[in-house]
């Protein structure tokens, strides 16, 4: 009790009261930041080393061209906030005629990159939520067959096909794309090995025993056949003769 005060009789006095409650204090809910747009970021960044990447956002995605190679990373990709840099580039042009897990793989190997846009580091494994897509140029001695050419990701000398499609573009000619989730990755254009699917010949060994003979020759075989052939005209003359009488 604060204070008190009373005159006369009961119903005349007043008392002032202070009460205080005890309860768990709660935590403000701090406001949440929304992800930045593409339009908060550069449409690309440039390494020290003078590689182009371009920014790749959780809102807006994004992509990078080099080499005749492309990538495409969508929307909703990326976990969070993040922002990454994405590059793709020719990492070398030695997988021609080489031949894995039935994929003989042409052309020249690509190498999807990213790094981290504020501190620049390379990122050595996100996986995306959502798959990039990535197209590399078609190579000569693919366009003849189309039938079962895809895009694959190799690892060593393992070799995976992805989801792929060839498609034919305005300016950058004919390509085949595949959808990437893993990054890095390096991809290279391939089709089946079709020597190594064609079933190896059986060849068998027959013991033939010698009979002492000789086999006839080409002529003799030939004439032979002429006189079978005179013969049967000459019987067949004669008898016609005979039913003629």
């Amino acid at each position: 009790v604060q204070s008190w005060r009373c005159r006369g009789i009961a119903s005349a006095c007043t008392a002032t009261f202070t009460v205080n409650v005890q309860r768990e204090s709660v935590a403000p809910t701090p406001e949440s930041t929304p992800c930045p747009t593409t339009g908060d970021w550069p449409e690309s960044i440039t390494q020290s080393d003078g590689t182009v990447y371009g920014v790749v956002t959780q809102a807006g995605g994004g992509e990078s061209a080099d080499g005749g190679g492309s990538v495409r990373v969508p929307a909703g990709a990326l976990p969070g906030c993040t922002a990454i840099g994405v590059n793709i580039g020719l990492s070398g042009d030695g997988t021609s005629d080489m031949v894995f897990n039935g994929w003989s793989l042409a052309g020249g190997s690509y190498m999807v990159g990213a790094i981290d846009v504020q501190t620049g580091d390379v990122l050595t494994s996100l996986r995306l939520a959502r798959p990039a897509n990535v197209c590399v140029p078609l190579p000569a001695e693919l366009r003849a067959n189309l039938v079962g050419v895809n895009l694959v990701r190799h690892i060593g000398d393992v070799v995976s096909p992805l989801t792929s499609s060839v498609r034919v573009g305005s300016s950058d000619g004919m390509v085949v794309c595949g959808a990437v989730s893993q990054l890095p990755s390096t991809v290279s254009a391939a089709g089946p090995d079709r020597v190594a699917t064609l079933p190896t010949p059986t060849v068998s060994v027959v013991d033939v025993p010698a009979t002492g003979g000789g086999a006839p020759s080409y002529a003799y075989v030939i004439l032979a056949i002429a006189l079978g052939l005179v013969l049967l005209t000459g019987i067949g003359r004669i008898f016609r003769i005979i039913d003629s009488q």
